[in-house]
């Protein structure tokens, strides 16, 4: 074993070392004192044996399916976000959620991914040292997750082995493929995306632990199985790209309209019906586009008019049987058209989210099954 190769495993042991005493001392690892530790240790690594960021030449080959993968990625999420809901993010685009999480996020993932490509290729292909290199960073996330569950508690365990373990492994397993295919460039790019994504995005889709974690799984393996079978090379100019480009763009667009109907950011909104209360006019299964309404068109609302409002979190979709006014303030008394008897309560203004505007059959049928299903 070489001089260098050698320096490199006693290295990754101290570290080690370090990362199994924060197990006993939780605090020892906060972000903060992550990227200190990480820094520390690449400050070691060069100047015991130097530092390589030479750039393959397979590097724009790789970034270039490694886009299109992630493109594929996230148009399919969102698009079964239209089966499954949308749920919406608690970050804002503010300056402090810049300096508190993307900063630091985005500070770690380079450094993390600069040193392990140290480790990697001045490894010497030593198995060892690889497979140290690669416990190192998967014990660091879960050192770093382990504060933030009880892990007494069945459900806490089962998201912390879910959300920490399965996924630091498989995309460890990633990033050492990268560092050893390619280099520390791809690595940063892929973790940028997959990381920081959720403190951009106003939405995104209501999966679940399980869900996710098994896409965790499924695409930096996908990824890495092509990267050993050296099939992320470049794609070949397609004969028909203008057509291509044309056609792709198109289902983007309806992709994105989809997207926004459902995720309520927009005037129009469509809601997944999950009852037969209206059967008659639309029943379960059923997708409505609803048009949502400003307090000065609601004063317009009249019985009949079909309205979405909420009630005990849940959004209804039901007609309007009997308005009443009471010092400026209008209530409406519903019901559905399937139902015998009229809702109890009375709706408010402030609960009328829009009016339903079209209909369309069917649709929500795999929503309603997925929901059902999980």
């Amino acid at each position: 074993m070489k001089s260098g190769v050698k320096k490199l495993l006693i290295i990754e042991i101290l570290m080690l070392v370090v990362i199994l005493i924060s197990f006993l001392q939780p605090a020892l690892f906060t972000h903060d004192k992550y990227l200190i530790f990480l820094c520390v240790s690449f400050a070691i690594v060069y100047f015991a044996i130097g530092i390589d960021i030479k750039k393959p030449s397979n590097h724009k080959e790789i970034l270039k399916s490694l886009l299109i993968y992630l493109i594929i990625y996230f148009l399919f999420i969102y698009l079964l976000g239209l089966f499954i809901s949308f749920a919406r993010t608690i970050y804002s685009w503010s300056v402090v959620n810049f300096v508190k999480n993307i900063i630091p996020v985005s500070t770690v993932i380079i450094a993390s991914e600069v040193l392990r490509y140290q480790f990697i290729k001045k490894s010497d292909n030593n198995k060892l040292v690889i497979f140290m290199s690669f416990l190192v960073f998967v014990m660091l996330d879960i050192s770093i997750g382990f504060t933030n569950y009880n892990l007494a508690d069945k459900e806490q365990l089962y998201k912390f082995i879910a959300i920490v373990v399965i996924d630091g492994i498989s995309r460890n397993v990633l990033m050492t493929i990268f560092a050893m295919k390619s280099d520390f460039y791809n690595g940063i790019i892929y973790r940028l995306i997959m990381e920081l994504y959720i403190y951009i995005v106003p939405f995104v889709p209501n999966m679940g632990t399980y869900v996710s974690s098994v896409f965790m799984i499924v695409l930096p393996t996908f990824i890495s199985f092509m990267l050993l079978n050296n099939r992320m090379k470049k794609l070949e100019k397609p004969k028909n790209r203008h057509r291509n480009n044309i056609v792709f763009g198109i289902c983007l667009v309806v992709l994105l309209s989809l997207v926004g109907l459902n995720s309520g950011f927009f005037k129009y909104q469509s809601l997944v019906i999950g009852s037969n209360s209206m059967l008659g006019t639309f029943e379960k299964g059923d997708v409505v586009i609803l048009k949502k309404l400003r307090d000065t068109e609601k004063s317009k609302l009249e019985v009949g008019d079909i309205i979405v409002f909420r009630h005990e979190n849940k959004l209804i979709s039901h007609r309007i049987y009997k308005v009443y006014e009471r010092q400026n303030y209008r209530f409406y008394s519903t019901k559905g058209d399937n139902n015998d008897q009229v809702d109890a309560g009375v709706v408010g203004d402030d609960d009328v989210l829009g009016k339903v505007i079209f209909i369309v059959d069917k649709v929500g049928l795999p929503s309603i099954w997925l929901n059902e299903m999980f």
